[in-house]
């Protein structure tokens, strides 16, 4: 998990993208 927070919220803003997409 080398990714900034801003990252994360925007991911978790979109959707919840799976893990093979990083």
């Amino acid at each position: 998990d080398e990714v900034p927070p801003e990252f994360r919220l925007y991911m978790d803003k979109k959707k919840p993208v799976d893990n093979t997409t990083m």
